[in-house]
């Protein structure tokens, strides 16, 4: 069961997304955030409130940082063994949610190497592109190219989603990385399947906001999205 982690949009919107813990609900959320159960249920796909589980991932928007039930920002755990432990739930209801950084988190050297997805030419950078922000790289590649699992994870999104098309979604080390692979011509995996580095995955398309078939590639660390380029190998194949 995945909730709230991408808030669907190649711009992605300015919040962040809060862990539920034990004994919290979707209204003293609200309540921390000073926002609306209605808004919080909007932006998560969430038809009934009460369906929230701890361990599962809400996306409040118009947020800086996310609030311990103190009312307190949030902080990272300072040790390896707890962010092992820091596994990311999904409920059926709840589509990831999104919140983007240009820097990497100090303990990103743990989460293991990335191969590149697919051989094509790198046509988009991540960052500032037209104004806003771009929270991966675009990859050309003809369609119908195979696009293959960066690491070895857990597929815990296939399906379609507006602006991304048909998209996978794949959990690294019990949740504390993601992978994002969008645009695709077909989807080749089945959620909850567990993959190896390499393995086929999908097909190159450009369903979706998509101006000519190639791959959006995102990895995300600690609930933020990070620049490819700093994990993958120097050259593209």
């Amino acid at each position: 069961m995945f909730s709230a982690f991408l808030f669907f949009s190649c711009a992605a919107p300015f919040g962040v997304y809060h862990r539920v813990k034990k004994n919290e609900t979707l209204y003293s959320i609200a309540r921390l955030y000073g926002t609306s159960v209605d808004k919080l249920e909007k932006n998560n796909n969430i038809p009934d409130a009460k369906k929230i589980m701890p361990g599962d991932y809400i996306f409040v928007p118009g947020v800086s940082a996310p609030l311990d039930m103190n009312g307190k920002t949030a902080t990272a755990p300072s040790n390896a063994k707890k962010e092992e432990n820091k596994d990311v739930k999904n409920t059926q209801h709840g589509k990831p949610a999104v919140q983007t950084t240009t820097s990497a988190p100090k303990n990103s050297a743990k989460i293991g190497k990335f191969i590149w997805p697919v051989k094509g030419v790198l046509t988009s950078k991540f960052g500032s592109r037209n104004g806003k922000h771009h929270s991966g790289i675009d990859i050309g590649a003809p369609e119908g190219t195979p696009i293959y699992a960066a690491a070895a994870g857990k597929v815990v999104f296939v399906g379609e989603k507006s602006g991304y098309g048909l998209l996978v979604i794949i959990s690294h080390s019990n949740g504390s990385s993601f992978t994002i692979y969008a645009h695709n011509s077909k989807n080749l995996v089945k959620e909850d399947a567990e993959v190896k580095q390499g393995d086929k995955i999908a097909l190159v398309g450009e369903t979706g906001r998509a101006t000519g078939p190639h791959l959006h590639f995102e990895i995300r660390i600690e609930s933020k999205a990070v620049d490819p380029l700093e994990y993958l190998p120097k050259t593209v194949p």
